[in-house]
């Protein structure tokens, strides 16, 4: 083990190898999907070239909880490692780990836009967050942001639609008009005919409730 760096509280983090049966999942976990596909070529690296970027997990009665990392930790499992190095917080509150784990996951590239607002919406939630404050923490406008979180408001098939990726973010937002009676019909409609965001949002001004 040794001193590598300190968080933002000045707690010193360690580097240590740890038995991957010790460690569980984030609580906070804010992604619900996670592509086997993805996984596997990630397991196939690792057996490769090895765990280039250690995890980071925080100590919690007696195991570790991941903090960063779960998408590493599944891969160098199916890869067949039995420990894995991973920076140590000795003391992390429920509170920061919450948080750290959503904007760490906000920051990612392959996040749907749903996963993406969902974060949103709980750090305003759980974590008392502004639009300003979200605006600050993810280096995002606040029109980013706004329009992130209207996409919550859609109906639960839509939004599948979108996490599936059969129906794009911008084409979703024009669903949302006053002048859209059904969003899932409307969705549908998009969907089938392959329209592009432009006409959708002439579709969306041509209905009436």
């Amino acid at each position: 083990e040794q001193v590598i760096t300190k968080d933002e509280n000045g707690e010193a983090l360690k580097i240590s190898k740890i038995s991957l049966d010790l460690i569980d999942p984030n609580p906070f976990q804010p992604r619900h999907t996670f592509n086997d596909e993805d996984i596997q070529e990630l397991a196939n690296t690792i057996q490769e070239h090895g765990l280039i970027q250690p995890i980071t997990v925080r100590k919690f009665q007696g195991r570790y909880q991941i903090v960063s990392g779960e998408r590493r930790t599944r891969a160098s499992r199916l890869a067949g490692l039995t420990k894995i190095e991973a920076y140590v917080h000795e003391l992390l509150s429920d509170k920061n780990m919450g948080e750290w784990a959503l904007i760490e996951n906000i920051q990612r590239v392959d996040l749907n836009p749903i996963e993406i607002a969902q974060s949103y919406q709980q750090l305003i939630d759980n974590h008392s967050y502004t639009h300003e404050d979200l605006s600050k923490s993810v280096g995002k406008s606040r029109s980013v942001i706004t329009n992130a979180l209207r996409l919550l408001k859609l109906p639960e098939s839509v939004k599948t639609w979108i996490q599936e990726g059969k129906l794009s973010s911008t084409a979703a937002r024009s669903l949302l008009s006053p002048e859209i009676s059904d969003p899932e019909k409307a969705a549908r409609e998009i969907m089938e005919k392959g329209l592009n965001v432009r006409e959708a949002e002439k579709m969306s001004k041509k209905e009436k409730p």
